[in-house]
């Protein structure tokens, strides 16, 4: 069978074998090959091209290294993938490089299934100290016509509304519950968006699979068994480290797989003794886990992390994460909201919504939010990638005139978004940076504001908050954000000064008296 990407971001304007590493996305189409350059030391991936093999070419450089013994290893498996061999490239005499080695090894994924392939390099050195690089995965997906992402959205919804998931749907015996998954499932067999020889019951998962998109399993839970949640709402007790796959780096563990083995996953801080400090791409791609809950120690998520997880409802990030990269959370249709420890330096949460720290960035607004209004604060000026994507409760947002850049695809498949209410003018909106495949925002229809003089807070009203804010940002206080500077220039000079405060201030009181009469 032909394989597709199965990237709802992507599926409009891709087709034939892609494989996504890291950043990079590679397509068979464009690229038959490519080579992936790891660093023993910095651990970064250099990607360079390779017309004249059909093969994946992965390559390690070790700066000064004498060894001999150079492995290529699954990191799913922790089993040797190929011996990586001294192909003489990157020698470099005369400089302080000159010991420098390339190591390469091939690999075919001309027949492979779907799903995310995780490699890293181990190096032992002539003395036997053995040392790895970071995790680097290649992920192949299925594209998805348009007509399949209409009957999975489909049955999402219904899903929703069913009455198989909460308390007292886990309560009911475990027979119960199949045949109750199994009839509604017969519904959209008989409506021919499932193949009926595709259900199945998964006990390892405690999950009842199916398939909408060919090759790519969903999955409805059965037989769960609330976890124990603790007074800070915390679940106490982690979930057991021979659940995951990970690579040992010596000083750190890096998560690349999950067994399906519970439902409500809590990262372990410590595996064999070390701080668990990243769950790599792909991680968690397509697992039927409900809630995740990530410890201190973990600092990175990689990119399509949790792409996928058609059951996960609850994200909960302590204090220590730092980076979420692209697309961790894809295709997660049934989350609700994700929670920030209040005393993480880098991202906190707003009513579930994920935001920078700062709150100048939304990073992630929940794809099963049912809200159908929407009000982005002022003060925010990026909407990250995918931040909304594949929500299809959302028809009203209102926007600030803060707002300078929209990232690619971040309102993708966004279905029923129908009305924008900008707080700006038409030439401030159309100066906002706007990236692909956002057609559900910019084909909504968009009400613009003409902006009062002085209504620095965009908020459609002069008030002593905007004397407040444009008084601070005139004593430059670093933490005040002005969302239009041009408000508040009564004068029109093209800058601001205690003159402009004094205008604001004379017509404020203005205001107020011809109120009071």
């Amino acid at each position: 069978m032909k394989k597709r990407i199965l990237s709802l971001l992507t599926a409009a304007m891709m087709s034939g074998t892609c494989f996504f590493v890291g950043a990079e996305q590679i397509c068979a189409a464009e690229y038959p090959s490519f080579t992936l350059r790891l660093n023993q030391h910095t651990g970064n991936a250099e990607f360079m091209e390779d017309e004249t093999d059909k093969k994946v070419i992965f390559t390690a450089t070790c700066l000064k290294y004498l060894g001999n013994n150079v492995e290529l290893v699954d990191a799913k498996t922790n089993e040797v993938a190929a011996k990586m061999l001294d192909d003489g490239n990157f020698d470099i005499s005369g400089d302080d490089l000159e010991n420098d080695r390339t190591w390469s090894a091939v690999l075919s994924f001309e027949n492979a299934a779907v799903g995310s392939y995780s490699y890293y390099a181990r190096l032992t050195d002539a003395d036997g100290t053995v040392s790895t690089t970071k995790t680097f995965s290649v992920v192949i997906y299925d594209t998805i016509s348009d007509k399949e992402i209409a009957h999975s959205a489909e049955i999402s919804e219904a899903f929703r509304s069913s009455g198989l998931s909460g308390d007292e749907f886990d309560n009911l015996p475990l027979e119960t519950q199949k045949q109750m998954v199994l009839d509604f499932l017969q519904t959209y067999v008989d409506k021919g968006y499932i193949d009926a020889d595709s259900i199945s019951y998964d006990e390892k998962a405690s999950a009842i699979s199916y398939v909408v998109v060919s090759g790519v399993k969903s999955y409805i839970e059965v037989g769960h068994i609330p976890g124990t949640v603790g007074n800070d709402g915390t679940t106490t007790n982690a979930t057991a480290a021979s659940a995951f796959t990970y690579v040992n780096h010596g000083d750190s563990i890096e998560i690349t797989g999950f067994d399906n083995s519970v439902s409500d996953v809590v990262i372990p801080s410590e595996i064999e003794g070390l701080p668990v400090t990243a769950i790599s791409t792909g991680a968690f791609y397509l697992s039927a886990i409900t809630s995740i809950e990530v410890p201190d120690s973990v600092t990175s998520i990689g990119e399509m992390a949790f792409l996928g997880c058609t059951s996960l409802k609850t994200v909960k990030l302590s204090t220590g994460v730092a980076k979420i990269e692209k697309n961790a959370f894809g295709s997660c249709s049934a989350l609700q909201e994700v929670q920030v420890a209040k005393d993480n330096p880098n991202f906190s949460s707003l009513d579930g919504v994920l935001y920078s720290k700062a709150q100048d960035t939304l990073v992630i607004y929940p794809a099963a939010k049912t809200d159908a209004a929407y009000t982005i604060p002022s003060g925010v000026t990026s909407v990250a990638m995918y931040a909304f994507s594949e929500n299809p409760y959302l028809e009203t947002l209102t926007i600030p005139n803060s707002l300078i850049k929209v990232g690619d695809s971040a309102f993708f498949n966004c279905k029923n978004l129908r009305s924008v209410s900008y707080n700006g003018t038409e030439e401030e909106w159309n100066q906002i940076t706007i990236g692909l495949l956002n057609e559900k925002l910019t084909g909504a229809n968009i009400q613009y504001q003409e902006r009062i003089i002085g209504d620095v807070n965009a908020d459609g009203a002069l008030t002593i908050s905007d004397v407040v804010l444009l008084q601070k940002w005139l004593l430059a206080v670093p933490d005040t954000q002005l969302a239009d500077w041009k408000a508040a220039d009564f004068n029109e000079d093209q800058s601001l000064n205690g003159f402009d405060l004094c205008q604001m201030r004379y017509a404020l009181l203005k205001q107020e008296e011809n109120i009071q009469r």
